[in-house]
């Protein structure tokens, strides 16, 4: 008997604007970290303008979940799943 185990590729695309729960404006330089398997793997900021785009990577068996975490000074820190969908983001003050 001959087994074979066969990798896959995954890819992610998340995209969307951050901006302040209250007042709606839209944050810059918050930091967004793509979480898989525990490890960081990928990471960009938002723009002037509160805007983001990921492109990721992933290869296994199996495609990962990915969690994906949004953080800025005197902001709570906010982590989603790659399933939740998503466009505008709403961080809150601590």
């Amino acid at each position: 008997m001959v087994f074979g185990l066969q990798s896959c590729e995954c890819f992610y695309d998340f995209n969307g604007k951050v901006v302040d729960a209250n007042s709606h404006a839209p944050l810059d330089n918050v930091e967004i970290l793509v979480i898989e398997r525990h490890q960081n793997t990928n990471k960009v900021t938002t723009d002037t303008s509160g805007l983001f785009a990921i492109h990721a990577r992933s290869s296994g068996l199996t495609c990962p979940t990915i969690r994906i975490q949004f953080s800025k000074a005197g902001y709570q820190t906010l982590v989603l799943q790659d399933d939740d969908a998503f466009q505008e983001i709403l961080l809150e003050k601590e």
